[in-house]
C-alpha cells in the first residue's frame, strides 16, 4: 500500500518569510514511491526555460530558478491536463517547506490552461449582430493591441465590396471625430461600457493593459498576452495563509531571457490573483484563507480545475467542498497538524482510490519530499 510518510530528514525552521534565496539549497534527488507510486522523467520544454531563462532577483542580482521550482510548475501543468469527467487527480506531498510550492503549481496550472478557449466568449456573428443593433452613442470599450480606448457607437457602414462595418469613434469633433471601422473578427475587440456616458478626449493615448507585456508574451508563447488579461476563468484556487501567499505572487520579482534582454514580472502577472486585483478585472487563479469559518462562495459552474491546499489547515477544513476538482495537497512538516492530515491522506487513498496509479510524466522528486498519486471519482 502506498502511504505518505513522515521524513526522518532534517526540518526547516519556520520559512514562512523565507525568499527563495534561502530554499536554494534543497537541490534536486529522485525519491522512489513505495508500493504502487510510480514516477518518469521530467520532459517538458519548461525544464530548458527553467534552467537556462528563468530567473529571480535577489538584492539586485539575477539568480537562476531553482529546479524545485520547475518540479512544482510541472505539478500544476499535469494537474490541469487530467480533465477526465469520471475521474479526478489527487497528488499529495510532504515537503520540508511550503515556502513557494503553491505559487509555482498555479503557476504551472494557469500556463497549462492559458491556450484553452474562453467559453463565455461569443462568436464574432453573434457578436457582431448585437453590435450594429446598438443606438448611436452607446459608450464602449475598444481594445487595440495593448491599449484600452473609450468610444462611442457611431452606427453602421458599407464598404464598397459590400462588407458592413461597424463605427467606433475614439475621438471628439476637436480631434476629427477620429473613427475605427471593424469588421466581424475585429469586433470582438469591443465591449459595453458599463458607465452610462462617456466624453471623448480631442485624442487619448489609450490605458495600458499588460503592464509587464514583454514577460508575459514570454511566459506564454503563442497565447495572446492581452486576450489572456482582458479574460476571467477559475483555473486555481489555492486554500492557505493569504498574507504569506500575497509576498510571494506580489512581491517576488522574476525575469526572463529573451531576444532584447531581460524581461521582468511576477508571479501576479501570470496567476492574476482575483483577491490581488482591483474590483472588476479579469483574474485566473483565487486565494481562499484555510482559517475561514464559511466555505468560499463559487458562481455556478464555476469550480476551479486545480484545487491546492497550502498547508494542512485547509485541507482538513475544507476539502469536502472541494470534490470536483483535481487536489495537489501540500502538507508543511514544520507545520501544525501535519501528522492528522497525514492521517487523512492515507484514508482517502485506502477509501476513495480508483485503478492503479496513474501513468503520470512526474518529474523526478526534489530531496526531503515524499508524494503519493492517485485518481478518485469526481463528485
Amino acid at each position: 500500500m502506498a502511504v505518505l510518510r513522515r521524513s526522518d530528514g532534517k526540518v526547516s525552521p519556520d520559512t514562512s518569510r523565507h525568499g527563495l534565496k534561502e530554499l536554494v539549497g534543497t537541490g534536486m534527488k529522485v525519491l522512489r514511491g513505495q508500493g504502487e507510486g510510480q514516477y518518469y522523467t521530467f520532459q517538458s520544454e519548461w525544464t530548458e526555460m527553467f534552467k537556462a531563462e528563468l530567473f529571480y532577483e535577489w538584492n539586485g542580482e539575477l539568480l537562476p530558478l531553482p529546479e524545485w521550482c520547475g518540479f512544482f510548475f510541472r505539478l500544476g501543468s499535469i494537474a490541469a491536463a487530467a480533465r477526465d469527467p469520471g475521474k479526478r487527480l489527487v497528488v499529495a506531498l510532504s515537503v520540508p517547506t511550503r515556502a513557494y510550492a503553491a505559487c509555482f503549481v498555479a503557476a504551472g496550472t494557469v500556463i497549462a490552461r492559458a491556450p484553452l478557449p474562453v467559453r463565455d466568449l461569443p462568436e464574432p456573428d453573434e457578436h457582431f449582430d448585437r453590435l450594429c443593433r446598438l443606438k448611436i452613442g452607446t459608450p464602449l470599450v475598444y481594445r487595440k493591441g495593448n491599449r484600452k480606448f473609450k468610444g462611442i457607437f457611431a452606427g453602421v457602414t458599407a464598404l464598397n465590396n459590400g462588407e458592413t462595418r461597424i463605427k467606433v469613434q475614439i475621438a471628439n469633433k476637436e480631434g476629427g471625430n477620429l473613427t475605427e471601422l471593424l469588421n466581424k473578427e475585429m469586433s470582438l475587440a469591443v465591449s459595453i461600457a458599463t458607465i452610462d456616458d462617456i466624453k471623448l478626449p480631442k485624442k487619448q493615448a489609450g490605458r495600458k493593459i499588460v503592464r509587464r507585456k514583454s514577460f508575459l508574451d514570454s511566459i506564454l508563447g503563442k497565447v495572446d498576452s492581452c486576450g489572456f488579461t482582458v479574460t476571467s476563468r477559475m483555473e486555481c484556487a489555492i486554500l492557505g495563509p493569504v498574507g504569506v501567499l500575497r509576498r510571494e505572487v506580489t512581491e517576488t520579482r522574476l525575469s526572463i531571457r529573451g531576444p532584447g534582454g531581460f524581461a521582468r514580472g511576477t508571479l501576479q502577472d501570470i496567476l492574476r490573483v482575483r483577491r490581488f486585483l482591483s474590483e472588476g478585472k479579469a483574474f485566473r487563479t483565487e486565494i481562499y484563507p484555510a482559517s475561514r469559518n464559511m466555505p468560499p462562495r463559487l458562481e455556478k459552474g464555476s469550480d476551479p480545475c486545480v484545487v491546492i491546499f497550502d498547508g494542512a489547515a485547509g485541507f482538513l477544513k475544507w476539502r469536502d467542498n472541494w470534490r470536483i476538482s483535481n487536489w495537489i495537497v501540500l502538507l508543511d512538516r514544520t507545520g501544525p497538524n501535519f501528522r492528522e492530515a497525514v492521517e487523512i491522506v492515507n484514508q482517502e487513498f485506502i477509501k476513495n482510490r480508483i485503478g492503479n496509479c496513474p501513468e503520470l510524466d512526474i518529474p523526478p522528486v526534489p530531496r526531503g519530499i515524499e508524494i503519493i498519486v492517485y485518481e478518485e471519482g469526481r463528485r
